[in-house]
């Protein structure tokens, strides 16, 4: 009978530490920190975690994990990845939650207030709605991830007044082209090796200005005219063009082959034209994408 006792004691003290190492490693932010960096930067080559901070970890009985004010440092490609001040709530038994990040950044570009509501069905990984405050304007976008070979993903991404004006001072040589607001509506399909096809549109709603460079391909589709010599002497002058409506819907059909529609009116140059063009894309979406 005695030794029954001891064995049960010995077990009850088992439990008693087992069940305390478990809630001290829910509840661990140093341990989940160390953690997370290193099962990631073991799966992921081109992604790297630098540095991992949780202000707080807590674990709220049966299934739900909260994580506050999180800071991230790290690199995918070389090109910085930044996480300031984030939140995480996550229901365990589902590996569901929603998250909260006050500043993001990767490479040059900045976005706030991102907010997210994430799933797992599967072997799918699902953030929507994900929604973000970007350069005066928002965008609201749909993730879909699948954990098998390469990572597929596809991205339904909506923009609404960006501010041309603010990509400009990250990216002149792309967003010079453009001045006003744009909208953009997306569907963006890749891997982890990188983006392998991009369809939507991009248009500006109203108050549009473009370098009067870009329409120089489309000069042979514009009748001889007067304001087809002041639109002749603009491109060359590297003026710009205000326009009433300006929509660029685009596909890359294979990897070196975007396919384009441009529709531009302006009232000032009696423009009002669709012109489809078929483009190659040198080095294929890979190379286009580092542009940006």
């Amino acid at each position: 009978m005695n030794a029954l006792k001891k064995i049960l004691i010995v077990l009850f003290g088992l439990i008693i530490v087992s069940a305390g190492s478990a809630f001290w490693i829910l509840n661990s932010s140093g341990l989940t920190s160390r953690i997370v960096p290193f099962l990631i930067n073991r799966q992921f080559k081109d992604i790297k975690i630098n540095g991992l901070s949780i202000a707080q970890q807590r674990f709220i009985f049966p299934d739900r994990l909260e994580l506050k004010d999180i800071k991230m440092k790290a690199s995918r490609s070389g090109e910085p990845v930044v996480i300031e001040d984030a939140d995480v709530e996550i229901d365990l038994s589902a590996l569901s939650g929603s998250f909260f990040v006050s500043q993001g950044q990767y490479s040059n570009y900045k976005a706030t207030d991102i907010k997210g509501v994430f799933n797992k069905s599967g072997l799918k990984f699902t953030i929507a709605p994900l929604t973000a405050k970007l350069y005066g304007g928002t965008i609201a976008a749909e993730i879909v991830l699948a954990y098998s070979k390469d990572f597929p993903y596809s991205i339904n991404l909506k923009a609404k007044e960006i501010g041309m004006l603010e990509l400009e001072e990250i990216n002149q040589a792309v967003f010079s082209n453009m001045k006003g607001k744009a909208d953009a509506d997306l569907h963006i399909v890749g891997t982890a090796g990188g983006i392998t096809n991009v369809s939507g549109s991009v248009w500006s709603p109203k108050n549009a200005q473009i370098k009067a460079v870009l329409l120089k391909p489309l000069l042979d589709y514009i009748p001889q005219s007067t304001q087809k010599k002041e639109l002749d002497l603009l491109i060359k002058e590297q003026g710009n063009i205000p326009l009433e409506t300006a929509v660029l819907k685009i596909e890359n059909y294979e990897d070196e082959k975007l396919a384009t529609r441009v529709d531009l009116k302006s009232e000032k140059f009696n423009l009002d034209i669709g012109v489809k063009l078929d483009l190659n894309i040198e080095g294929g979406m890979k190379n286009l994408m580092s542009l940006f």
